[in-house]
């Protein structure tokens, strides 16, 4: 969901802006705000206002009436989908690289995991 779905383009600029101001300000707020209430009530208290502090965002999602995009292009079959995938992925060399990032990482840290367990027993 981008902000040009939801505001008419003439206010655009100006949705983007706001966006961009209130990230922000919950980047730096929200981590003094969760800490005072650590300190006050304890961790689950903080768990809990931040669970509650998202339901008026997907109670908006709910009551949102998106309209439906069509697609321009024809179905395609799960098996294709995936080669398809895999063959951008191929051919693109910074998402290969960044894919190869990520198997390694994930690779290493699983064996680091497998043997932290290894030597706990």
């Amino acid at each position: 969901m981008s902000n040009a779905e939801q505001v008419p383009k003439g206010l655009l600029s100006q949705a983007v802006a706001l966006n961009n101001i209130s990230f922000n300000l919950a980047r730096s707020l929200g981590p003094a705000i969760g800490g005072l209430i650590v300190l006050a009530f304890g961790a689950t208290a903080a768990f809990a206002v931040n669970a509650i502090s998202f339901m008026p965002m997907l109670e908006s999602l709910r009551r949102w009436k998106r309209e439906p995009e069509v697609s321009r292009l024809p179905p395609e079959r799960l098996l294709r989908s995936i080669n398809s995938g895999l063959r951008y992925v191929l051919n693109m060399q910074p998402v290969r690289r960044a894919m190869g990032r990520v198997y390694t990482y994930c690779l290493l840290a699983c064996w680091h995991g497998v043997d932290d367990e290894h030597h706990r027993n």
